[in-house]
Parts: C-alpha cells; sequence; structure tokens
C-alpha cells in the first residue's frame, strides 16, 4: 500500500492528476478500491499523528534550528522528516539541537551545492529503523514501530525544478516504488 501525504481530500483529488500517480495505476495491482482507501485513511491518521515533515528551506541558521526544536517539543512526533536543510554533513550535535531529547537516531542526504539536502530524524523509543536508501532527491527507512511491531518504509523526498531533473526522480522513485509493491509506503515532501 502506498500512502502520499495531504488530507485524504487531497490524496483522492490529485491520485488521478499526478503522473506518479497514474504510474501507480498502471504498475500496482489494486484489487479491491475500497479497501485500497480506507488501508490508505488508516494509514494516513497512524502515521499523521507520529511523522512531522516539512522543506525547512535551509537549517544553517540557529534560529531556523531553533523553530524546529520548538515545534518537534510541541508535537511530539515519533519521526520528523526534513526536506532542502542546505546542509552538506549533518552530525549528532545539529540533530541533537533539533531533536530536545537523547533518544533519537537519524539518516540524511547531503545537498549538492545550495539545493536540497534531506533528513530523516526518529525517536529510538518508539521506532526502531533497519535500513535506509539514499537517492538523489529521497531518502528511504525501513522499519517497525516499537510498540505495535508495525513494519513501514517512508520516503523523504525532495522534488527539484527542473524538468529533467524530475523525470530522473520519478524515474528512480517509480522504480524503488515498484520493490516495495504490497508494502506499507509513506511518501512525505514533495
Amino acid at each position: 500500500m502506498i500512502f502520499f501525504e495531504g488530507t485524504y481530500k487531497w490524496i483522492v483529488i490529485y491520485f488521478f492528476n499526478f503522473p506518479l500517480f497514474r504510474w501507480l495505476i498502471k504498475n500496482i495491482y489494486l484489487a479491491h478500491w475500497n479497501n485500497f482507501f480506507f488501508n490508505i485513511t488508516y494509514l494516513f491518521r497512524k502515521l499523521k499523528k507520529m511523522t512531522l515533515s516539512w522543506n525547512i528551506r535551509g537549517l544553517g541558521s540557529a534560529e531556523k534550528r531553533r523553530e524546529v526544536r520548538l515545534l518537534v517539543g510541541e508535537k511530539v512526533p515519533w519521526i520528523v522528516c526534513l526536506q532542502e536543510t542546505k546542509l552538506s554533513a549533518f552530525d549528532s550535535s545539529i540533530v541533537s539541537s533539533l531533536w530536545g531529547n537523547p533518544s533519537f537516531n537519524f539518516y540524511f542526504r547531503p545537498s549538492e551545492g545550495a539545493s536540497g539536502g534531506l533528513l530523516i530524524m526518529w525517536d529510538t523509543k518508539e521506532v526502531e529503523v533497519w535500513s535506509s536508501v539514499s537517492r538523489t532527491h529521497f531518502l528511504l527507512i525501513h522499519g517497525r514501530f516499537v510498540q505495535s511491531y508495525e513494519e513501514f518504509y517512508l520516503v523523504n523526498v525532495y522534488a527539484p525544478c527542473g524538468s529533467r531533473d524530475k523525470e530522473a526522480l520519478w524515474a528512480s522513485l517509480s522504480a524503488q516504488l515498484l520493490l516495495l509493491r504490497g508494502k506499507r509506503v509513506c511518501v512525505r515532501g514533495f
């Protein structure tokens, strides 16, 4: 099952107008539409409570980091996906300044010049991550929720502006999603 962030209405309307969704319809077998939308709604409600996704448009300033930390402290998400960090390197001290408590881990994809950069952080008391895949413009993690043992895949995407770069992103992301056919996948960002 594939889930894309947004409201339920957004999913239904946008589903038919986006090239990636058209690809999904052609390539992923959806036997029962009602069951598909029930599962999408269930996963949306669950992940909406547990994840936070934000195109931060640069994480270099102390003020931006403080904003992230305040939001993380307010919402208390289990997983945070940041796009367009514009940072070429991350270490534990930077992520600690964003997360606010010692039980965290993270994966990142460095920026390419002054654009891009992806970060996924998670609470290690609530989420166990087994692996990650890093490709140009997206970062994928595979893990499970500690309490419920539910396995998931989460993809953090930063879509580029150029049409050639977008085509390359969709080709790469589509190939990755095809490998995950039948799995619980949540795609955040864009």
